[in-house]
């Protein structure tokens, strides 16, 4: 696995988002301030195939905005919160390909359609490639077979976003 590294040396536009922030940072330890932040790859170390180390890619700060008060706060944690609950969305295909999120996405989503919908994406293109790859891993299939195959992943995918390739 790559190890990730953060470069210290804050960009100039970094450095100045951050800037009127770092007084207060200094006198409250432990203090806590949501941003968003963008990084950019600004170098790479790749041991030579005999070493025991682990490759590792170094990340700079290039912009940085801190949050000022409340509802900018509140706008990043569920930037945040909608963020981790896609990334992290589990569940399975039933006998039938339909999507079922496990009880933690489910719980991640506090029911809200939006979130609910962006999880059963997620978990359908996971579940349907994962199926798609199995499919072409089995290798003596026919064409037809293949076709019935994608047929199936198709008709997956059809069911996960409710679209129809029949115009319902």
């Amino acid at each position: 696995m790559t190890a990730v590294k953060i470069d210290t040396k804050l960009s100039a536009n970094a450095s100045l988002g951050i800037e009127q922030h770092t007084s207060r940072l200094y006198s409250k330890p432990g203090m806590r301030i949501l941003a968003v932040v963008e990084l950019a790859h600004v170098e790479r170390t790749q041991p030579a195939p005999d070493e025991d180390k682990e490759p590792t890619v170094k990340l700079g700060i290039k912009h940085l905005e801190v949050a000022r008060g409340g509802r900018q706060e509140d706008a990043i944690r569920q930037a945040l919160h909608a963020l981790y609950t896609i990334r992290t969305a589990s569940g399975t295909l039933d006998g039938d390909g339909e999507v079922q999120l496990s009880e933690r996405t489910i719980g991640d989503t506090g029911g809200q359609v939006f979130a609910v919908t962006a999880t059963r994406m997620q978990v359908a293109a996971a579940q349907w490639a994962k199926y798609a790859h199995n499919a072409a891993a089995k290798g003596n299939l026919t064409v037809e077979q293949m076709r019935n195959e994608l047929r199936e992943v198709a008709r997956g995918l059809e069911s996960a976003t409710a679209w129809s390739s029949d115009g319902d």
